[in-house]
């Protein structure tokens, strides 16, 4: 048989237990205020711009997407395709010889994947960022060391491009701030990494 004292003993307990979680609730809100200050005021620097960040990281990842998909006048290959021949026969019979492309000036009188694939490049760069003065970057093809977390050394086959525009990774720009975006490409021989540093 429930009795009141029962009904009132239930709902204090109740009560308690709302209160419990209301408590901790409110632990939990400061915590992630007291991490969201650790954040912006200790670990950023002090003149990191967030706007400033995601329009670099907007820039290289746009830049990346198109420039991959593009298709060159070698064959109809993709700049993907080329890299991944690139990596590959690296220092043997290229699949591709890729003939002059005369309206770009590139490879002329024809040339292998990987001259075509660096002169595209550069004249896609040209084309493109280097029009555009507030963008500072560097741009790398190459084998990735995990272990060290950037590109390899400049080893025959491990760097494929090499375009070190403005120093983005020099320590004057560091305290600047700089934004990176890597995207993998796989081939028979490991992945290989687009870099793009934008500072």
């Amino acid at each position: 048989m429930i009795t009141l004292k029962n009904m009132i003993g239930g709902n204090a307990k109740r009560t308690k237990a709302q209160a419990e979680i209301v408590g901790i609730t409110i632990v939990m809100v400061l915590i992630m205020l007291g991490i969201v200050f650790v954040i912006k005021y200790i670990v950023l620097p002090q003149d990191y711009n967030i706007k400033d960040a995601y329009d670099k990281t907007q820039t290289a990842a746009n830049f990346m997407d198109a420039v991959m998909k593009t298709t060159t006048k070698c064959n109809t290959l993709t700049i993907t395709e080329l890299i991944q021949d690139c990596a590959e026969r690296y220092g043997t019979e290229f699949l591709y010889n890729c003939p002059e492309d005369t309206m770009a000036g590139i490879c002329p009188g024809g040339c292998d994947s990987c001259t075509y694939l660096n002169a595209s490049l550069e004249h896609i760069l040209e084309n493109s960022l280097d029009e555009m003065p507030q963008v500072h970057y560097d741009l790398y093809v190459c084998r990735w060391n995990h272990a060290n977390g950037e590109c390899f050394d400049l080893v025959e086959g491990d760097m494929i491009s090499y375009f070190p525009m403005h120093d983005c990774q020099d320590g004057s720009r560091w305290t600047k701030g700089y934004e990176a975006k890597r995207l993998a490409i796989p081939t028979d021989v490991g992945n290989r990494v687009m870099q793009m540093y934008i500072c």
